[in-house]
């Protein structure tokens, strides 16, 4: 067999994402339970690129290998439910990020749901074809009424069809995920939601190439051939930059974030509040952690040694509607300080803006008009008027 260079990109992929299963297989049994959804979904994908090899390569593998033949096909349509549910259980609050809450029988129902096409595509290919022995699989696979171009056709339809209603739900999710972050994150752009949106770009990106791919079938055409090899490198980079990231910022996968109660309750004494106050007060002003881009609502605590649920009724009393207000404010504030330095004022609105612990144009535009009733350009206008 002559191995070319895609055989090579396939299998180091399928090795790349087997690994990753069950390092997180692993994780996820010890540390955060979702993990075990997206070792789920690196395993299908390995699964279902393997299968598809061994159809690249079946004058090879025919008819030793006749028993793994359509192993790895029903798990085309598990890795899409599986990214769903990671991204799912990864937006969701958590008021203890040590504490696991048991599953309800009603939510692991529902859960299950979503694993309902592959269980129908394994049970049919059980009955049609892995339950018989290897003479009878050569002539099963041979046959022409055991997938006819047109099954093959709507089989991959209903798959694709499948994989765009989960990138959906999973685009739903972070939009709602995004919204949420202003209540208890200084920056939009956390850590957490940075990397659930690279993995459900780089998701939408194979399915788009895949997609491709399958429509020059649909039409009766063979796809070009860079179809097929930008589907593999893609692949690989999708690994690669998997990699880089845990290896980078590892706590994405295994630090759960902690969020307060979204009504906490006043439990706080007067002296205790006062206190509270006074000392988170002294420590914005002194150690200004508002310039910090990713300062979250846990760091503040940990800073400010005030608890996380105490913290967030402190700076309630103090004026404002959330952690994500309080902190823009003090930002606004900084950055007005450095309009009156003689020294900074003559530097760029952006950089300013950035050493004031912004790092989204949009959210200092906003932060700044709710603080000063303008917009940045208007108040640097009235300045020099």
């Amino acid at each position: 067999m002559v191995v070319g260079v895609i055989d090579v990109v396939i299998l180091l992929t399928s090795a790349q994402l087997l690994i990753f299963a069950l390092f997180l297989a692993f994780a996820g049994l010890r540390r955060r339970r979702e993990l075990l959804y997206l070792a789920l979904f690196f395993f299908s994908l390995a699964a279902n690129i393997l299968n598809y090899f061994l159809f690249r390569r079946i004058d090879y593998f025919f008819p030793g290998w006749i028993h793994f033949i359509y192993l790895g096909a029903p798990f085309a349509f598990l890795y899409a439910p599986c990214l769903y549910l990671y991204v799912r259980d990864s937006t969701r609050p958590a008021t203890n990020a040590a504490a696991r809450p048991p599953v309800r029988p009603a939510a692991a129902a529902r859960t299950l749901l979503h694993c309902a096409p592959f269980a129908a595509f394994t049970a049919y290919l059980c009955a049609a074809f892995y339950f018989h022995d290897a003479e009878a699989k050569q002539r099963i696979i041979w046959a022409p009424d055991f997938l006819p171009n047109y099954g093959y056709k709507a089989l991959t339809a209903v798959l694709q069809a499948q994989i765009l209603f989960y990138i959906v739900l999973c685009v739903r999710r972070l939009v709602l995920y995004r919204l949420r972050l202003k209540k208890s994150f200084s920056s939009l752009t956390a850590v957490t939601f940075a990397w659930l949106g690279k993995l459900a770009f780089g998701a939408a990106a194979l399915w788009i190439l895949d997609l491709v791919r399958f429509a020059g079938r649909f039409a009766d055409r063979n796809p070009a051939d860079w179809s097929a090899s930008a589907l593999w490198i893609v692949f690989a980079l999708f690994c690669c930059l998997f990699l880089y990231n845990v290896l980078q910022k590892p706590r994405v996968l295994f630090e759960a974030e902690e969020e307060p109660s979204r009504r906490p309750k006043k439990s706080l004494s007067d002296k205790t509040a006062g206190d509270y106050r006074r000392k988170l007060a002294r420590l914005m002003e002194t150690e200004k952690p508002h310039v910090e881009h990713d300062l979250s609502l846990a760091g503040l605590s940990d800073l400010s040694g005030i608890p996380a649920r105490s913290l967030t009724e402190t700076i309630r009393a103090s004026g404002s509607d959330n952690f994500y207000d309080f902190v823009n404010e003090y930002r606004v504030r900084e950055f007005l300080d450095f309009l009156s330095d003689p020294v900074r004022k003559s530097e760029t609105v952006l950089a300013l803006m950035f050493d004031a612990g912004f790092n989204s144009k949009s959210a200092f535009n906003r932060a700044f008009k709710k603080k000063t009733g303008k917009n940045p350009r208007q108040y640097l206008k009235s300045r020099s008027a």
